[in-house]
């Protein structure tokens, strides 16, 4: 069994900082990179660019590009309406600055996994995905104040489940939660908003477009929502070159407690952390196989 660097010093790497209109991020990469291609991760709806996985992935020898897509100089403030067509300029940056574009490899979770989809669904570039509790739709922004898309393409809003389909119960659940400080558990609000949707398909990301590999890896207790029923539902549209790795006892977010920031993330605290370590092996795993071509059964791990 290979072992791997899971360390996320940042003391054996060159990093440079990304600030090229609304490109945002960083580019991490050894002195010596040992592999072609590009590694872009995505964080979530906090908001980051998935800084420690980046520098986790660099340190085994990958050119890494951590990128924000909201929150930043030159982009909107808070996730509404972000134009996915940035990701135009992630590929000029890559051809201009790293010797390969493939393999093309990107990395989201929550949020970000569902931006990770939607990229795949409209740039043929990409070769491969690495999708952490992700969603099988569009789903509204996180613009408390307005009910606008998380998601728009050269100025268009895309198609989205609104969250004025939640049913009056959870919506009055959520205030109370709001209300009484408790732990705001979003799961069976994402739940209903689906289940009355009438727009569901067209607000479905049409995964079957893409022709690559896809890693999914998910918690069974994930508290936001239901990333279990939606990383099947993508593979009922892409059955092909997918496979899912549930973490049973796990949460939305691996390496944080069972709550963080107020949110109910579920899952169980010591198993949330062991995912973490899990799941980092498990993408280096991939990102192996995909860099390398090596046999699957070689390297998958437990």
């Amino acid at each position: 069994m290979k072992e791997y660097n899971l360390s996320t010093s940042e003391e054996n790497l060159d990093i440079q900082k990304i600030q090229e209109g609304y490109l945002n991020g960083f580019h991490l990469k050894k002195k010596e990179v040992g592999y072609k291609g590009c590694v872009v991760t995505f964080g979530g709806s906090e908001g980051s660019s998935n800084y420690n996985m980046a520098k986790m992935i660099a340190n085994n020898g990958y050119e890494v590009l951590a990128l924000y897509f909201f929150g930043q100089e030159n982009q909107p403030k808070q996730l509404s309406r972000i134009p996915i067509e940035f990701f135009n300029n992630a590929i000029v940056y890559i051809k201009k600055h790293i010797s390969s574009l493939h393999p093309l490899s990107i990395i989201g979770a929550s949020k970000g996994a569902e931006l990770t989809l939607l990229l795949a669904e409209n740039y043929s570039e990409i070769d491969n995905l690495i999708l952490i509790a992700p969603s099988a739709y569009r789903f509204q922004g996180l613009d408390m104040r307005n009910c606008t898309p998380s998601w728009a393409y050269n100025n268009e809003d895309l198609p989205y489940i609104s969250f004025n389909n939640v049913s009056a119960f959870e919506r009055m659940k959520l205030c109370l939660e709001y209300s009484f400080l408790l732990p705001i558990k979003l799961r069976s609000y994402y739940d209903s908003a689906i289940k009355n949707a009438v727009n569901a398909e067209d607000a479905r990301i049409k995964i079957e477009r893409f022709k690559g590999n896809i890693l999914i890896l998910l918690g069974e207790d994930d508290g936001m929502w239901d990333s279990y029923s939606m990383a099947n539902k993508i593979k009922e549209a892409k059955p092909d070159n997918i496979e899912i790795v549930v973490y049973q006892n796990v949460g939305h977010a691996f390496g944080v407690g069972r709550i963080s920031g107020g949110y109910f993330m579920g899952g169980q605290n010591e198993l949330n952390k062991i995912a973490l370590t899990k799941s980092y092996e498990k993408i280096l795993d991939y990102l192996q196989i995909w860099y390398t071509k090596e046999e699957l059964p070689t390297l998958i791990r437990d």
